[in-house]
């Protein structure tokens, strides 16, 4: 008989976040699930063993699995996915330093991440980092 009417608040008025959006991105998973599908051979010019590193990778577990950007893939140098004819035939490919054309791999971008959490902020491309 009042003409009133009551609300209850729910919630904390916080400011609505959107879910975020993958649609422009790759998820990168280890290829094998057990120790037996690494094969990384040993190198003597790195100073890691590529199979204790695919063994790493393929224990973190899906938190430590990468969302990529679809735009660091294709044949050109420093991309995922890079084509021979491009490492090869770069400019001056004779005078390149070691490692040229092969910058921004897989594994530099979750070393990336590593290194972010390390310091105790936030990186780019793991799936738990995802959303935050």
């Amino acid at each position: 008989d009042d003409d009133l009417v009551y609300a209850e608040l729910v919630g904390d008025l916080a400011t609505f976040e959107e879910a975020p959006s993958f649609e422009s991105t790759y998820l990168a998973v280890p290829s094998g699930l057990t120790s037996d599908d690494c094969n990384g051979l040993e190198d003597p010019n790195r100073d890691f063993s590529l199979y204790s590193r695919c063994v790493d990778h393929l224990n973190a577990g899906p938190d430590y699995y990468m969302f990529v950007p679809q735009s660091l893939f294709g044949a050109e140098c420093n991309k995922i996915g890079v084509s021979y004819s491009s490492f090869r035939f770069q400019s001056d490919f004779c005078t390149q330093e070691f490692g040229s054309c092969t910058e921004s791999q897989l594994a530099d971008l979750f070393q990336e991440d590593q290194d972010a959490a390390d310091s105790g902020a936030t990186g780019r491309y793991w799936a738990k980092n995802q959303g935050s």
